[in-house]
């Protein structure tokens, strides 16, 4: 059972069944087939059973021998699989503690139903949320004005409260503020660039010829041009 994204349900209940096993010490107690029978039920692929999990049991910390693995891929066949979180939660007797200790998401609880671990589930995202508030800085409803009602302790009125409150003047460093960014926006200054002063071409040095064959020289005209263009964008300095 893999997903768009590529995530297989399956390899992933393989590999929390190992976690649980090892957490628990199962390799040592009489459970270890148990949950050796469990990693069967949920193997994704068919293949070579006895040495897959022969392999399964030496990742939870145990060894089993080819007679053990045979007969436990036997008591896999015949026993039904578990189809939902809950159910497989009561093959491997995980308590909800457990599974939040170890970071297990595609089986249940025995002691924590699903509806209630939603409830928990909701109740826990409230929080992080409310503390991802906190830390922007946003105050919580029980200190709002609504909440709070500061204008029964001045005894008056609310609308009299929001009214007064209205008239008090503002701080002179927000005013200023204010200001100064309104101006700021209402009358924007262009970005003038400082560009040197334009030449024209009649300051422009020429370079004399020296032979009247050098005037219709080619390399002769291209030096011309190449002192012309360096004239240009490099001009004299005047005193």
């Amino acid at each position: 059972m893999t997903a768009h994204n590529g995530f297989d349900v399956r390899r992933r209940r393989c590999r929390e069944i190992e976690a649980l096993a090892r957490y628990l010490g199962a390799a040592d107690t009489d459970d270890f087939d148990r949950f050796l029978v469990a990693w069967l039920h949920a193997r994704p692929a068919p293949g070579d059973r006895v040495f897959a999990v022969q392999n399964a049991a030496i990742r939870m910390g145990g060894r089993i021998n080819d007679a053990k693995a045979r007969a436990l891929v036997e008591e896999a066949r015949t026993t039904p699989r578990p189809e939902k979180p809950d159910g497989w939660a009561t093959a491997l007797c995980l308590t909800y503690k457990q599974r939040q200790a170890l970071g297990i998401t595609t089986i249940g609880a025995i002691d924590v139903r699903q509806h209630q671990r939603e409830e928990l589930r909701k109740q826990r995202r409230r929080q992080a949320e409310e503390r991802r508030r906190r830390a922007r800085g946003a105050k919580p409803q029980s200190r709002s004005l609504s909440r709070t009602k500061p204008w029964k302790a001045a005894g008056m009125s609310r609308a009299s409260w929001y009214r007064q409150r209205r008239s008090k003047p503002q701080g002179p460093s927000t005013a200023q503020e204010i200001g100064t960014v309104f101006v700021a926006f209402a009358n924007p200054q262009p970005y003038r660039r400082s560009l040197p002063p334009p030449v024209t071409l009649r300051q422009i040095p020429r370079q004399p010829s020296r032979s009247p064959s050098a005037r219709t020289s080619p390399h002769t005209r291209r030096s011309t041009d190449q002192h012309r263009y360096r004239a240009w964008f490099h001009p004299p300095e005047t005193s």
